[in-house]
């Protein structure tokens, strides 16, 4: 299991518009790639924690709970372990069973 350190999100006038936030994922998901193959290890997990920052600030300004994401994530390993990329039916079983409490 992977576990991110908090993040602090921001909004700087433009990140309650939906359509921004998910451009601004592309763009810097696109400069993680590049940086992933060009340049140093650095700037890549520059790159990564931006990826990262726009994700936290998506999840923040699109009012999504932690019970809904918790849900999607079931759902995604679902998915992976009826494809055969995961081995484990319950990965994150400790993780679920708190955030699914209401």
């Amino acid at each position: 299991m992977i576990q991110f350190p908090p993040m602090e999100t921001f909004d700087d006038g433009e990140l309650n518009d939906g359509k921004k936030l998910a451009k601004k994922i592309l763009e810097e998901s696109a400069e993680l790639m590049v940086a992933s193959q060009h340049d140093t290890r650095e700037h890549m997990l520059d790159e990564f924690a931006d990826v990262l920052q726009t994700l936290a600030n998506f999840y923040k300004y699109s009012g999504i709970t932690d019970y809904e994401i918790t849900s999607a994530i079931d759902r995604c390993n679902e998915r992976n372990i009826a494809r055969g990329r995961m081995t484990d039916p319950r990965p994150f079983v400790d993780r679920v069973t708190t955030l699914t409490t209401k």
